[in-house]
């Protein structure tokens, strides 16, 4: 039962995240906002990442009814869009970005945290669990090409909607109030050198996300490419995330987490190398497939190494801060970044910059504690 809801969640909630990130720059430029209008918007997000999901988490891990709040939330955020479908100034914009990410930010690491507890428990390797949250991620990205290429650029948001409110099902599933933990001394990891080293990595490289996220596509229409085209590419990409998150538990049996980080984030950078300079849809389309390493490898071997190096009752706060510093911090300074840049000077310029940031990340990456 709760292997089947954490399956069901991560389809869902990926697909939710498939019809709106892959787009939302494209979306935001068909309303005529400029790239660093665009930068600004797609920083609400991780800005209320970076402000709120240590504070979510904790919220949450003071709650009796630990699974009916986060539903709760789940259905809040999935319909905070529906207003853009019929509102198109900045504002309003910048508003329900607002309102998605409160109530949005917590949610993850929370079910991280459930699902990495019950791999533990149970023996099923959690890359086989999450791989179904990219699955879903694919064909809903592929799916939103299709409609917004039909219906315009607005039509992302009824699907996003309905996709948000399913995936408050099976939520009721898991039993979140058996899987969390949180240690009253886990604060104290904060202070830790290691920690400080692994914040720093996080934070420079998963401001790349941020990059490739908001201007991938457009690279796309610059090259000549169509948005169903660009859905493709998307979905190529996570398909090899699939892969990667099968066989990265297997790996990780022979090699260290931090090894296994250290090569995805090289393959990173080759990435986007690639995509900065090459005019060809051919290669933008091979370059995009290396996502497997960006992320299915890199955020399995991350999980692993919070359960090696904290342990279990420290792993949410780890867990907190991978998502509100890493994806939070990093993914502001990524997208206020990459909106400037591309200003300056296009999309060659955006992508020249997020090799960049990984080639960085790699410095603190290197000095970091081994885990057993």
């Amino acid at each position: 039962m709760i292997r089947a809801g954490l399956i069901t969640f991560y389809f869902l909630h990926f697909s939710t995240l498939g019809s709106m990130f892959p787009y939302a720059g494209y979306f935001f430029k068909s309303r005529n906002f400029s790239g660093t209008e665009i930068g600004i918007l797609l920083a609400v997000f991780p800005v209320m990442k970076f402000l709120a999901t240590s504070l979510w988490t904790e919220t949450y891990s003071r709650q009796t009814w630990k699974t009916s709040f986060v539903r709760l939330a789940a259905a809040l955020s999935s319909l905070s869009l529906l207003p853009l479908f019929f509102l198109e100034s900045f504002s309003a914009a910048f508003i329900c970005l607002i309102l998605f990410a409160f109530f949005r930010v917590g949610i993850i690491p929370v079910i991280e945290n459930a699902a990495m507890g019950f791999s533990e428990q149970y023996g099923t390797p959690y890359g086989r669990m999450r791989m179904f949250g990219s699955i879903g991620f694919t064909i809903s990205a592929v799916v939103s090409g299709f409609v917004i290429d039909r219906f315009g650029a607005s039509a992302f948001i009824i699907q996003f909607t309905l996709l948000g409110l399913l995936c408050t099902v099976p939520v009721g599933m898991m039993r979140l109030e058996h899987w969390s933990k949180l240690h009253k001394k886990a604060k104290a990891i904060l202070l830790d050198r290691n920690t400080v080293l692994m914040t720093i990595m996080l934070i420079a490289y998963l401001s790349s996300n941020a990059f490739h996220g908001n201007f991938f596509n457009i690279k796309v229409s610059e090259v000549g490419g169509s948005q169903t085209l660009a859905g493709y590419m998307w979905a190529a990409g996570v398909m090899c995330e699939v892969l990667l998150l099968y066989f990265t538990d297997s790996v990780l049996k022979t090699y260290s987490a931090k090894q296994v980080m250290l090569f995805s984030v090289f393959m990173s950078l080759i990435r986007y190398i690639l995509t900065a300079f090459s005019p060809s849809l051919t290669i933008l389309f091979i370059a995009n497939m290396f996502h497997g390493f960006s992320y299915g490898s890199f955020h399995v071997a991350a999980l692993t190494y919070f359960r090696r190096v904290f342990g279990a009752d420290k792993q949410l706060k780890a867990q907190s801060i991978y998502s509100g510093l890493g994806f939070g911090l990093g993914s502001v300074a990524g997208s206020f970044i990459s909106g400037v840049a591309y200003d300056i000077s296009g999309s060659t310029g955006v992508f020249a910059a997020t090799a960049a940031v990984c080639a960085v990340s790699m410095v603190p990456l290197i000095f970091m504690k081994t885990d057993r």
